[in-house]
């Protein structure tokens, strides 16, 4: 026999070969003594512990090591291996365990996150230097994550800070008053969100990072706002932190004022969108619509068991008739029995406090997301999925405003009284069926939060095509997905 001597991170097994000189069968009896004790070692076990070899023959024996309760160290013990041979004494196996720190590979002293800037069409290469602190050998692997914006950088036309043109009309405003988003310098990073798996973690991080940018930055516009205020200049103004923008109703004197202020970017006005008109075809109840048969999702419900289960869709329209019958099932706020967190009405155009539409727009596009009456209306892509609602469309347009609070509340939906901001409710999808433009960027620095929040935005592509460059905005933004 030859000493045992193994180095531990967890349970392994050892052979030990016990062998017959003799010409007899022999009875043997494996046992583990601890020095100094009579005890059995609860880190080590053996397998048989007692059996026969026979003449000529060997015994394997399997000794395991288990390092699972035990503190870095050494460890010895003796195997005596004992037998009915009279004239034999026992066998004696000195055993020794080592248990060390566990491996781990991590980045060397010094690392510094990677960090490149390049012009258009340029490459460079860096140096990543990984250790291994521990005894034993590791292989690794390496997976990009991400490769979202890592900041919301927005593009702002060089040279004056004011959209040509807005000074001019608000001189032709009857009240003088013009209503315009005045852009702060500073943005917020969302680099790490890119990288976080946890669903919950990664809305919050990225709602308290938007609104701590916002906070900071804001502190000395909002003061100044609030001086224009009191002299008449300003007649009301809000803050934004999706966008790090404030929403002014303000004069020309107060415009120019915010103009010259160091912390302010570029200041445009507030755009209007108009909805696309409905269809002039009779509608009514009826089986799978065409359109859903068209993409196969039935396909999808039967072969596959997914009606969009566990998912939460919204969108930013005219707002939903919740209780349609098919619709209100799938209503999250049913489930929850309260309209906190599941509606918005940025505007306050609805009479009571739960979700309405005046246009009927929000409730043809929330039906054909998730509608179905579980009898012979089946309209809906996802039927299995629930659904929250903003009202960002007053009646037949859209204000900048409402979007944009519509935007922020769908990252951090709050109870009715705007109270309570929860990331973790946000839905997965936000469905866009407005727009109109092209070019415009003012709703991106949302899609980017959007997205490093991980929420899908799909946007109307616009009803123009089918020529190139004919996608309206927002959804001609490379952070976006088309209807």
């Amino acid at each position: 026999f030859i000493p045992a001597d193994i180095r531990l991170l967890e349970a392994v097994n050892l052979r030990v070969e016990v062998i017959s000189t003799g010409s007899s069968t022999g009875n043997v009896l494996v046992d583990d003594i601890g020095f100094g004790l009579l005890s059995d070692i609860p880190w080590l076990s053996e397998n048989p512990i007692s059996g026969a070899v026979g003449a000529g023959g060997s015994q394997a024996v399997t000794v395991g090591f288990d390092a699972s309760a035990l503190a870095v160290g050494d460890y010895t013990a003796n195997l005596v291996i004992s037998s009915n041979d009279p004239d034999e004494n026992p066998l004696t196996v000195p055993v020794t365990m080592h248990v060390v720190e566990a491996s781990e590979i991590s980045l060397c002293p010094g690392q510094l996150p990677l960090d490149a800037t390049l012009t258009p069409g340029a490459s460079e290469t860096q140096a990543l230097c990984l250790q291994n602190t521990g005894a034993t050998s590791l292989s690794f692997s390496i997976l990009e994550q991400g490769g979202g914006p890592a900041t919301m950088r927005l593009s702002f036309p060089e040279g004056a800070k004011v959209e040509p043109g807005l000074r001019d009309s608000i001189a032709k405003m009857p009240d003088g008053i013009g209503r315009y988003l005045v852009y702060m310098k500073d943005q917020a990073d969302l680099s790490h969100a890119f990288v976080t798996e946890d669903w919950n973690m990664r809305g919050q991080w990225v709602y308290e990072t938007l609104q701590a940018t916002a906070t900071a930055s804001q502190v000395d516009v909002l003061s100044l706002l609030q001086t224009l205020k009191s002299n008449g200049s300003v007649a009301k103004y809000q803050s934004f932190w999706i966008v790090n923008a404030i929403l002014v109703m303000g004069d020309q004197k107060a415009l120019d004022k915010l103009a010259a202020h160091p912390d302010v970017a570029y200041i445009e006005a507030e755009r209007q969108y108009e909805l696309p008109p409905e269809s002039g075809f009779d509608i009514g109840p009826m089986a799978i619509e065409w359109g859903v048969a068209k993409i196969n999702a039935p396909s999808i419900w039967s072969d596959f068991g997914n009606t969009g289960q566990g998912v939460v869709v919204a969108n930013i329209d005219t707002g939903v008739d919740f209780d349609h019958p098919a619709l209100v099932a799938q209503y999250r706020g049913t489930t929850t029995g309260s309209h906190d967190y599941n509606w918005f009405d940025p505007s306050a155009v609805c009479p009571d406090p739960f979700p309405c539409d005046n246009n009927n727009h929000g409730t043809h596009t929330m039906g054909t997301m998730v509608g179905d009456d579980g009898g012979s209306n089946q309209i809906g892509v996802a039927p299995g999925a629930q659904w929250i609602a903003a009202k960002g469309c007053e009646s037949n347009s859209c204000s900048g405003s409402a979007l944009l609070a519509s935007g922020q509340w769908m990252l951090a939906p709050t109870m009715l009284d705007g109270s309570g901001a929860d990331p973790a409710m946000r839905p997965n999808v936000v469905n866009n069926s407005w727009g109109g433009g092209s070019g415009y960027l003012w709703y991106q620095a949302t899609l980017i939060a959007w997205r490093a929040a991980d929420i899908f935005p799909a946007f109307a592509a616009g009803n123009d095509g089918p020529g190139a460059g004919s996608i309206s905005s927002p959804g001609d933004n490379p952070e976006i997905e088309q209807e």
